[in-house]
């Protein structure tokens, strides 16, 4: 929506702004970006909080026109202020002049005698009653008319400003004097009190102008209750003094009449006094009485929640530790200042500077996520001890900072966390031990290996996980040594060495950034590697093998197995694989036909990432299935593509039936591509309850017969199964397809068999229901899958070419489904929109009769399967397939009907023309129901959207 149209709507710019200044400080993104936000959001706040607009320049003279209105008992408006400091910056007017101006329009001084004028202002000022010497001075020139009333309220103004007696007093015209930049407001609790008077009483946000000026009304040391009484004025606030109303209103229950009697002796005897106390107190989490009660932490959350969003704090802050232990920042005001509850309600992340041994309490942030504990001290144990085992996160990064130098051991709570390990620290030298509680653990390395090689990770450095919680390893922390020994005879005997059991209970292994591989030594001499970005996982389960055609090892001694958990169902790597960003031709070795490891997909790797998982060599028995899984998705993450993913066995002997899980969750659409020559999948299921694309390139094994999409029956609730998926077939079938079955069915075949030959092969079945986009080759054949309480699918199918010998055939078309046939630029569309219609060519269907048409064809040594169509065509059409060919036409041969496309428009049957097949269906249903679209003609170069049948006739 425009903003021209929210104007129109009825929307204030005050609102609007105010809706920017939000999206734009809840936005997060990369540096400049943010650097970009937060020139945005200065304009933004100097256009609502305008201040003195030309602060260089005017602020002196600003605070001589503040404390003219100050003297005076007014309002200080940041309209007015700008307008009359421009005239006394400019000389176009005095101050005493215009405060003269001021205190005779005013109209609770204009009718002052001078000694009632004299004592009103000087209580203004100094807070006291003037004595009679006072009077004296300042009365006697007004009396002798000598000085106006102007010249004596600046002379006050110069009097309070270098007073020495009146500390309270002068402090207080000090900050009601305060010239305030463009975009700066006073402290947090007079801004939150104005706002809480506005969402409380006036059932309303306030607006940037009463935001602006009534904290600052506030911050020069009026009350609270002096404000309501001022706003009681407006229809808005005609129940500012009905505190009763305003209790109930808040703590969703009756102010006692013994409690109300207090609270109004309280506030002696003020209404709006005691309004004021019931506002502050519940913002605080308290009675305004007394009480060994508490409000609903609830309710008081969600209030402080409303406060915050409304004024637009931030969610992510940067905070410091004061000595009391109290969180201060420059989050939402640009000065360092102790935080309200109101900003702490809103917390969402937070980067906690520790500097000292100091608890720290978060208590009134209960919408937390996580904090990342940094500064110089960062995991001290007593700040550490009061952020642990809470319902937020913690995060810490090693790096190179003496305090991680000093330390031994961090112990985590029962909280989820996070500990990267930074380029800056050390690890190959590091001496640490991390031990993670009960709620989670992510440990997170880059790798330090160079130019293909090994990373190097010290033997102190350690962590554990709890035993039965989740955890993330990186990959890049285990690692390989092979040590291959040549005895007296020549034959090499090795050992594998790996470092798993530094890190326990850790489920899963995160290939995200993989960049190791295993070094190899022989007779104690460094010689090779195993290749760029190779991960061993048989260092887990004791098979890890040798990675390098040069180097063999007759007896190859192993490690120990990833230490188990008591029960022997928990160790490192048990679970798999989770890849959470860009893999670089990552390659995983000598996975487990036993225990597959499974793979989730939880970040966005990049179309360019690629990832291999390739079992160990095997011998697999006549009942083994090999199921590979992959999960892809992440609710924080819109888009996320899992790149290019490659499955690979190695089995002796008898292939077993292999297939892939796909499933997509969480994120709003997935991305994935399959390849890999050596991929003996036969099977693919696609499934999951979010927006799925899925290629399968053209290199993909040609085991591979059956994809089924596989809907989830009712993730949404609707009675139906749901699942959407985009696949792009980038390879088809080897045979097998209906012409072949057709030619296999006939009695005299054999005259057929070398074309039978050529027809033979597997089909690429994809089996689906609801609404899908298919993007297929020849060779491919599609299948209904029926789902109970299925609705009608509005498919989309698409096809550059489909033949005779290389056919897609569809049975499972519906009404609502759309055919695209042809190369860009060049479709033809079928659906049910009334536009060609299609000829029926006849249909020879019985056994018999189907016989006896093949019978009569001539077959040659040259003979193709395309003539062989073409001649039963041109028997049934008595010969008008050759020169009268029609656009588009429909012949059924036995159980398949054959719809016929002349791509070329030469009206006769060739190799350029598409033929696909529409399965079991009557040859009148298709040209009474499905419909065609042709392409536009190109004429000298130029194209024209005219149909075919239009051109030719």
């Amino acid at each position: 929506m425009t903003l021209t149209t929210q104007v129109n709507e009825g929307k204030s710019l005050g609102q609007i702004a105010q809706e920017l200044a939000t999206n734009i400080r809840s936005h997060s993104g990369a540096q400049s970006d943010s650097l970009q936000q937060q020139y945005a959001e200065h304009i933004i706040n100097t256009t609502l909080y305008n201040g003195s607009t030309l602060f260089d320049t005017h602020s002196s003279a600003a605070a001589d026109v503040q404390g003219i209105y100050y003297l005076l008992g007014s309002t200080i408006n940041a309209t007015a202020v700008n307008y009359w400091s421009g005239a006394l910056a400019n000389g176009s007017l005095t101050a005493a002049r215009l405060a003269t101006y001021i205190a005779t329009e005013k109209h609770d001084t204009k009718s002052l005698n001078n000694e009632d004028f004299v004592k009103k202002i000087y209580f203004e000022a100094f807070g006291t009653q003037a004595d009679t010497s006072s009077i004296q001075y300042y009365v006697t020139g007004l009396n002798n008319h000598s000085e106006t009333r102007g010249d004596v309220i600046m002379r006050l103004i110069e009097n309070i400003r270098s007073d020495t007696l009146h500390a309270h007093a002068k402090q207080n015209f000090l900050t009601a004097t305060h010239v305030y930049a463009p975009g700066e407001l006073p402290d947090s609790r007079y801004v939150e009190t104005v706002m809480s008077m506005y969402l409380t009483i006036a059932n309303t946000t306030a607006t940037a102008s009463a935001i602006d000026t009534y904290s600052k009304y506030l911050a020069s040391g009026k009350s609270a209750g002096a404000l309501l009484k001022m706003l009681a004025t407006s229809p808005l606030f005609s129940d500012a003094g009905n505190y009763e109303k305003i209790f109930a209103t808040l703590y969703h229950e009756t102010l006692s009449e013994s409690m109300s009697r207090a609270l109004l002796l309280k506030a002696g005897n003020d209404h709006y006094v005691a309004s004021a106390l019931v506002l502050d107190a519940f913002r605080n989490g308290e009675y305004p009485i007394d009480s060994n009660n508490a409000p609903n932490p609830t309710l008081v959350a969600n209030y402080l929640a409303t406060i915050a969003s409304t004024l637009g704090y931030k969610t992510t802050a940067e905070l410091n530790i004061a000595a009391d232990g109290t969180l201060t920042g420059t989050v939402n005001t640009g000065s360092e200042h102790v935080l309200s509850n109101a900003e702490l309600a809103v917390l969402v992340n937070v980067s906690l500077n520790v500097d000292a041994p100091i608890g720290v309490n978060f208590d009134h942030s209960p919408h937390l996520r996580e904090v990342v504990l940094q500064g110089g001290m960062p995991t001290n144990d007593v700040t550490l001890s009061t952020l642990k085992n809470k319902s937020f996160a913690l995060r810490v990064n090693l790096d190179d900072k003496p305090w991680f130098q000093s330390q031994d051991k961090i112990v985590f709570g029962a909280e989820k966390d996070t500990v990267v390990i930074t380029d800056s620290y050390h690890i190959a030298t590091g001496k640490l031990h991390i031990d993670f509680g009960d709620g989670g653990a992510n440990l997170v390395w880059g790798g330090n290996g160079l130019n293909n090689g090994t990373n190097k990770v010290s033997a102190s450095f350690t962590a554990q996980n709890g035993v039965a919680a989740d955890g993330t390893l990186s990959a890049n922390l285990i690692v390989k040594n092979i040590l291959l020994t040549t005895a007296a005879d020549g034959s090499i005997s090795g050992q594998i060495q790996s470092n798993v059991n530094q890190f326990l209970y850790f489920p899963l292994l995160e290939l995200a950034g993989y960049r190791g591989t295993g070094d190899i030594y022989l007779d104690g001499k460094w010689v090779a590697t195993e290749g760029a970005n190779v991960f061993d996982y048989g260092v887990i389960y004791q098979a890890a093998s040798v990675h390098n055609a040069q180097y063999t090892a007759t007896n190859l001694q192993q490690d120990s197995h990833a230490q188990k958990s008591p029960d022997n169902q928990r160790w490192t790597g048990v679970d798999g694989f989770t890849l959470s960003g860009f893999a670089d031709n990552v390659r995983v070795i000598n996975l487990s036909l036993d225990h597959l490891p499974y793979l989730s997909v939880t970040g966005n790797a990049g179309a360019q990432s690629k990832l291999s998982l390739e079992m160990a060599p095997d011998t697999a028995a006549a009942t083994d299935y090999v199921r590979w899984g992959v999960n892809i998705g992440n609710a924080a993450i819109e888009n996320i593509n899992a790149g290019t993913l490659n499955f690979v066995s190695h089995f002796a002997g008898q292939q077993p039936h292999e297939e892939l899980r796909l499933y997509s969750s969480g994120s709003q659409l997935n991305t994935v591509s399959l390849s890999g020559a050596d991929s003996h999948l036969s099977m693919i299921y696609l499934s999951g309850v979010s927006k799925l694309n899925v290629t399968v390139q053209a290199d993909f094994g040609d085991s591979l017969n059956n994809i089924v999409i596989e809907p989830i029956i009712d993730p949404l609730g609707e009675g139906i199964p749901r699942i959407e998926v985009n696949l792009t077939m980038e390879k088809g079938g080897s045979g097998g397809g209906e012409f072949y079955k057709l030619l296999s069915s006939l009695s005299n075949h054999s005259v057929f068999d070398g074309i039978i030959s050529s027809l033979a092969g597997n089909q690429i079945n994809i089996g689906y229901t609801n609404s899908q986009t298919l993007n297929v080759m020849g060779n491919t054949t599609l299948n209904d899958l029926k789902m109970a309480r299925e609705s009608i699918h509005d498919t989309k199918i698409n096809f550059a070419h489909s033949s005779i010998d290389s056919m897609v055939t569809i049975n499972a078309l519906s009404s609502t489904d759309t055919i695209t046939a042809g190369n860009a630029g060049q479709q033809w569309v079928f659906n049910s929109g009334k536009t060609g219609n299609i000829a029926v060519y006849g249909s020879v269907t019985k056994m018999a009769d189907l016989n006896t048409l093949f019978g009569s064809l001539s077959v040659g040594g040259n003979t193709q399967a395309h003539d062989v169509f073409a001649q039963a065509l041109a028997k049934v059409t008595s010969g008008s397939s050759d020169g009268q060919l029609q656009e588009v036409g429909v012949i059924k041969l036995g159980t398949n009907a054959y719809v016929i496309v002349d791509s070329n428009h030469n009206q006769k049957f060739d190799n350029q023309d598409i033929i696909f097949s529409l399965g079991n269906k009557d040859v009148y249903d298709i040209a009474a129901n499905l419909h065609y679209q042709a392409p536009a003609i190109t004429v000298n170069g130029n194209a024209h959207a005219i149909a075919a049948s239009e051109a030719l006739f």
